[in-house]
């Protein structure tokens, strides 16, 4: 701590006297007893950083649309050009929003794979079992 004294203070009564200025300085806290400071951090104090990069490359190379869920297809035949008609199953909807059809096989066992019955030669339509050709 500083201690200066100077002669300009002046009373009430006009008499003037000295007047006394303390100056504190700066107290170095022990090293032990600081707080740390904030400092950016570099990329090898932060390690590594998770980003979605992985997620866009393998959307961009998976282009084809997945199946999300699949629904039940009560009430609905798919239509083929001679006429014929197999009972759809199964709706699929796919992670972009398209859905297709499942039918039944001609040999009437549950299909063991989900395929579109819109890809079968001779697709014209799906009909609802009520409706008529």
């Amino acid at each position: 701590m500083t201690v200066t004294t100077s002669n300009i203070g002046k009373r009430k009564d006009g008499e003037e006297e000295d007047v006394v200025v303390l100056q504190a300085s700066p107290v170095q806290a022990p090293a032990h007893l600081e707080l740390p400071r904030y400092k950016e951090p570099s990329a090898a104090e932060h390690g590594h950083v998770n980003t979605s990069r992985l997620y866009d490359e393998a959307e961009s190379i998976d282009e084809e649309p997945e199946i999300s869920f699949i629904s039940p297809a009560t009430g609905f035949e798919a239509v083929f050009e001679d006429g014929s008609t197999r009972r759809v199953v199964l709706w699929a909807v796919q992670d972009d929003g398209s859905m297709f059809g499942v039918a039944l096989p001609e040999d009437g066992k549950p299909p063991l794979s989900v395929a579109s019955v819109e890809d079968e030669d001779g697709f014209v339509r799906y009909k609802a079992k009520a409706e008529e050709a």
